[in-house]
């Protein structure tokens, strides 16, 4: 059941920050790089990652983990690339970060907790 809490939790945090965002801009009449598709491509990238850990973490291996979150953090550099790097701004960074390393450590794991585990891989 916790998986189902953490994509609750990503859909009331980031994906939410970013629909928020994009309206606002909208409103204003501003062009932003990304559309409510991309926002929903970014759902899907972190629906995998939390699906994969729940798998892994019947079974923890800090290594496997590990390479979920690489595998994560590269499709969001991508999605974010296409979205001419205006769809992770700091706000939404600080949370997806957040957001990937407790789901990690909640798969099982075993890192310092101030460690920022997404580091080695990520651009956005």
């Amino acid at each position: 059941m916790i998986w189902k809490q953490y994509k609750e939790e990503k859909h009331e945090d980031v994906l939410a920050s970013m629909l928020e965002y994009m309206a606002d801009c909208q409103a204003d009449g501003e062009t932003l790089g990304y559309t409510k598709a991309d926002v929903e491509r970014c759902n899907e990238i972190l629906d995998a990652y939390i699906d994969e850990l729940s798998v892994l973490a019947e079974n923890p291996d800090s290594e496997e983990i590990l390479l979920a979150v690489e595998k994560v953090v590269v499709a969001l550099n991508e999605l974010n690339d296409e979205c001419a790097y205006s769809l992770i701004e700091t706000d939404q960074r600080e949370m997806i970060c957040d957001f990937i390393i407790r789901a990690a450590q909640e798969a099982g794991l075993e890192s310092d907790e101030m460690e920022d585990i997404t580091e080695p891989w990520r651009e956005f």
